[in-house]
């Protein structure tokens, strides 16, 4: 049968009803995803919403936790910041904490003192200096609660301190430098006149050994600097400008027709003992151009002996003129001078001279002892004690040949620390040796009045006290080391040639006498870190500095901490983090040279045992930025405070703190109207250590470059944070042309600190250290892009420069931010009559002889791209006028 065909009507009817399933199979599928996104999408919004809610929450339990243990850390540290006070008192008694085990202090005899009444309103002044006033107690605070009035010398300009070929750079009597002062209030030429301390032999050992007391008892005793001296052209005959002959027992010679400065002679009378007077003259090394008044004031004084404790050099530095012939007869002026004979002993030598004027002859004796650096001591006694004996015997010898008795010239390069030293040794043997006492401080006050500031350093006044101690000592080994130090080489000849004298291979550095097993019973009381000075120098020898360094682990830290060491001196660094930062620092010294020790900021447990082993305290702890944790004010006004009230507790001996050269509580605003906060709180920061630590000697450096890649010069404006395109365009305010720097090399900033620690004038100090030659912003980016062969350009600020900076400042960068960038662009200014680094003895080096070793790393690909000799160095920088801005700033801390 054939199948039954379909009509167009059933096939319109199939295909309609096809079509309306198809549609139905779509909407139910619509329908579903549809219902399913809406599911999901409700599902996911909760699902947002519960995360945040308990991210919410986590936060905020976190920020309470974190509020809670600041509250904790703030009472734990309880800073307090106050305004500086001139009247602070001082420390009643200074303490050292050496090494070895601390042993009881001694009783002492009291200081007798001339009886005053009590007087805030009393002016004196002696040699035209000016004094202020504020209060100490000079005896233990359990025996007396009575404040007594303490005096300070206020110089009224910082003088400079010149030699003979170059200007040498210490300065004797500095502007707002804590000096000597004495503990009551009365005129300190009246306190040089009464003040005694009679010691008999017991109390001799026991005070020899006490170095709080020797340390107090040194600083005491005014120093009697003259400021002025009306003789017009004196200045050309002084080998420093501030040490200058005290009128009334300055050395006259006689004028000679037409030159009345012809009688002027840096030298003074000095009295001897028993009230010996004119016993000694104290005068400085000759210079080139008072050679000849020197022998015209030794013939005038019938000189029978010239005692020389000096070099020639000393540190590549001129400390005085030769005038000792050859072997030959050599003529100064109308004086004949030839040499005799020569003998060596052990650190001196003899020299026999005939001096000829006129047709008249003399012979004298000088004696060049060689073994003792200027402001340091000898590593022992003997010698120095031995050199005294003998120059004694010698003035009796030759002014019985010459029938003179005249006074015996001695001299050093200034005339006043060794040369103090040895005349106070001559003196303070022979009263022990006639009255079986010593009274070392009436000794040092008639030496000061004479002539001002004898004995320089609180090191120089324990090795005399020690010396003298020597002499009244029972020891066994006595006699042992006499025939040591007597191996000599000496012998006589006419003709025999004058060298530079240098230590005899046969010298013996002894130290029996200093180790506790050989000290008698009533000796052993404490030991000095002084005590341990030992060797010939270097990171194997002990300096008797124990210095501990905040902030070691930057780059002037590290420069720090290797100046330190390379002169034997141990080291505490306290660090915080991660200890393998500390890797570089671990290599600066011998083994267990330099030491670490972990500390927080907020926590005084821990910095109390950073230092409390110290006599030294520098403090280089300083931030570029803010953070979470600490503020501007947390480190550079608080914490600077507490390490401060810790060291003066501890009764560490010098404190180095650091600030910045531009601080102010005014800075100029430079990229925004406000103030830098940085600047703003390193200058709250001197106030709160001056009024914690008044004698601590503070630092204001300027820019700081080095051959690291962290200096805050350099690598600051060369980094990737500060330029948008690698060395395609570097961004400055007013395109650098309005910022003049003056960087300081690193290595100058770690000597400048170390020669302030050496430096006892340094106390109470506020030096301001920057390059000697001051330069615009550009032109420095300009060489060092020569330097490196770059192809850079400078342009102005740019938004972008200033979007990135508050970026940073908003996730905590700290190498660059607005208040970063107000540092940066401030130009550098001094303040009148601050003493600068020449008066530390540094010479600073020029940026364009320091900076070429470090522009090499920079250079494209890190190395250089042609031969060297290829290589051309470029010009420097055109440096600018070396007179500096006045400081917005004019008075100082």
């Amino acid at each position: 049968m054939f199948a039954e065909k379909s009509s167009p009507e059933k096939k319109l009817f199939n295909w309609q009803e096809q079509q309306q399933s198809n549609t139905k199979s779509d909407i139910d599928a619509t329908l579903f995803w549809t219902r399913n996104f809406i599911v999901l999408s409700i599902g996911s919004i909760i699902l947002t919403c519960i995360v945040t809610f308990l991210a919410v929450v986590y936060w905020c339990s976190k920020q309470q936790k974190l509020l809670k243990t600041k509250s904790h850390s703030s009472e734990l540290a309880s800073f307090t910041t106050h305004p500086i006070n001139v009247n602070t008192p001082r420390p009643k008694e200074i303490k050292l904490f050496p090494i070895v085990p601390k042993l009881v202090q001694p009783n002492t005899s009291p200081l007798i003192l001339p009886t005053i009444e009590y007087s805030n309103n009393n002016n004196n002044n002696i040699n035209g200096d000016r004094f202020t006033t504020d209060t100490c107690s000079t005896a233990d605070s359990s025996s007396s609660s009575t404040a007594v009035a303490t005096k300070k010398f206020r110089k009224k300009n910082l003088l400079e301190r010149r030699g003979s070929n170059n200007s040498l750079t210490i300065s004797i009597a500095p502007k707002h430098r804590l000096l000597n002062s004495p503990p009551v209030d009365c005129p300190s030429d009246e306190y040089l006149l009464t003040a005694t301390r009679k010691l008999t032999i017991d109390e001799l050992h026991q005070h020899a050994q006490d170095a709080r007391l020797l340390y107090h008892e040194f600083w005491t005793i005014p120093t009697n600097h003259l400021e002025k001296l009306r003789i017009c052209g004196a200045g050309t005959k002084n080998r420093y400008g501030t040490i200058i002959a005290n009128e009334h027992s300055r050395v006259k010679l006689s004028e000679l027709p037409g030159d009345p400065l012809s009688s002027y002679i840096n030298a003074n009378y000095v009295n001897g003992y028993p009230n010996e007077y004119h016993a000694f003259i104290a005068t400085q090394g000759p210079l080139a151009n008072t050679i000849i008044d020197f022998y015209r004031m030794i013939w005038q004084e019938h000189v029978p002996v010239i005692v020389m404790i000096t070099r020639l050099f000393e540190k590549n530095k001129a400390k005085c003129e030769r005038y000792i012939p050859d072997s030959q007869a050599t003529q100064y002026g109308p004086f004949q001078v030839q040499v005799k004979s020569i003998s060596y002993k052990n650190d001196y030598e003899i020299h026999r001279l005939i001096i000829e004027f006129e047709k008249e002859q003399r012979e004298i004796e000088h004696y060049w002892y060689t073994a003792w650096p200027d402001q340091s001591c000898p590593d022992i006694a003997q010698p120095l004690i031995e050199l005294v004996k003998n120059v004694e015997k010698s003035r009796l010898e030759l002014s019985n040949l010459n029938k003179h008795s005249g006074p015996i010239v001695v001299h050093c390069s200034a005339g006043i620390g060794r040369t103090g030293c040895f005349i106070a040794l001559s003196n303070g043997i022979k009263q022990l040796d006639n009255e079986r006492i010593i009274d070392i401080v009436r000794i040092l006050c008639e030496l000061r009045r004479d002539r001002g500031g004898m004995i320089q350093t609180n090191d120089q006044y324990q090795f005399i006290m020690s010396s003298v101690a020597l002499q009244t000592g029972n020891r066994s080994l006595v006699k042992i080391r006499s025939l040591i130090l007597h191996i000599d080489c000496a012998y006589a000849s006419n003709d025999a040639s004058i060298r530079t004298p240098t230590k005899s291979a046969t010298s013996v550095t002894y130290v029996g006498d200093n180790l506790p097993i050989n000290l008698g019973v009533n000796e052993v009381k404490s030991l000095r870190l002084t005590d341990m000075r030992r060797g010939g120098g270097g990171r194997s020898s002990f300096s008797g500095i124990v210095a501990t360094v905040f902030g070691a682990q930057g780059f002037v830290g590290g420069a720090t901490v290797n100046r330190l060491a390379k002169e034997g001196s141990q080291v505490i660094v306290p660090y915080r983090g991660d200890t393998y930062n500390l890797r570089e620092l671990r290599l600066l010294g011998d083994l267990g040279q330099v030491l670490f020790t972990p500390f927080h900021g907020k926590d005084e447990a821990s910095i109390r045992r950073a230092l409390q082993h110290s006599n030294v305290v520098i403090n280089l702890i300083g931030r570029q930025s803010e953070t979470r944790n600490f503020s501007f004010d947390d480190v550079h006004v608080k914490l600077a405070g507490t390490i401060a009230r810790l060291a003066r507790e501890c009764g560490v001996q010098r404190l180095i703190h650091f600030s910045a050269l531009n601080a102010s509580p005014n800075p100029p605003a430079i990229i925004v109207r406000k103030p830098s906060k940085f600047l703003q709180s390193k200058y709250a920061g001197e106030l709160a250590v001056r009024e914690e630590f008044p004698g601590a000697t503070i630092f204001r450096p300027s820019a700081i470059y080095g051959h690291q890649h962290n200096d805050g010069f350099i690598a600051y404006h060369f980094s990737r944070w500060v330029r948008p395109i690698s060395f395609f365009r570097i961004p400055l305010y007013a395109s650098g042309e309005k910022t003049v720097k003056a960087p300081i090399f690193v290595n100058d900033v770690s000597n400048a600190i170390y020669a302030a620690i050496r430096e006892p004038m340094s106390v109470g100090q506020t030096y301001e250290i920057y390059g000697p030659e001051r330069y615009k912003l550009r032109e420095l980016i300009e060489y060092c892009l020569r330097y490196m062969r770059r192809k850079s350009i400078i342009t102005p600020l740019t938004p972008d420069v200033f979007a990135k900076a508050i970026a940073n400042y908003t996730f905590h960068k700290s190498l660059y931010n607005i208040d970063r960038m107000q540092c940066a662009y401030v130009s550098d200014t001094v303040t009148p009559g601050l003493p600068t680094i020449h008066d530390l003895g540094i010479e600073p080096v020029k940026f364009s002889d320091a900076i070429g070793h470090m522009m090499a790393s920079m250079r494209k690909s890190g190395r250089y791209v042609e031969n060297p000799e290829d290589f051309l160095i470029p010009d420097p920088p055109k440096p600018l006028s070396q007179e500096f801005e006045l400081s917005y700033n004019l008075s100082a801390p």
